[in-house]
C-alpha cells in the first residue's frame, strides 16, 4: 500500500481525476444555475477500452451499448444549445 501512495504517476492521475469531476461539476452549475452532485460520479455508463475494440465498426458498437442493460443516455435538460465559436466560425 505504501508503494502505492509513493507513486508519483498514480497521484498524478489521481488528482487529475478529481480535478476533471470538480471543473465538470462547477462548470454544470454555473451553466444550468443548480448543483447536481451525481455529476461527480459521472455522465451515465463508462465504456472500456476492450469493448471499442472487440466492436470494431461503429455499428457493432451501436448494437452493443443498445444491449446493455445498464447503458443510459443522459437526458437533454434544455431544448436548444448554443453554438461554440468554433461552430459559429
Amino acid at each position: 500500500m505504501e508503494a502505492l501512495l509513493q507513486n508519483r504517476i498514480l497521484i498524478a492521475a489521481g488528482i487529475a481525476w478529481a480535478v476533471s469531476q470538480i471543473s465538470k461539476t462547477i462548470l454544470h452549475t454555473i451553466i444550468n444555475g443548480k448543483l447536481d452532485w451525481s455529476r461527480l460520479k459521472g455522465d451515465g455508463f463508462s465504456l472500456a477500452f476492450r469493448d471499442v475494440s472487440a466492436h470494431s465498426t461503429p455499428r457493432e458498437l451501436a448494437a452493443f451499448l443498445d444491449a446493455k442493460q445498464d447503458a443510459a443516455i443522459p437526458g437533454m435538460d434544455r431544448e436548444i444549445y448554443p453554438l461554440t465559436r468554433t461552430q459559429m466560425g
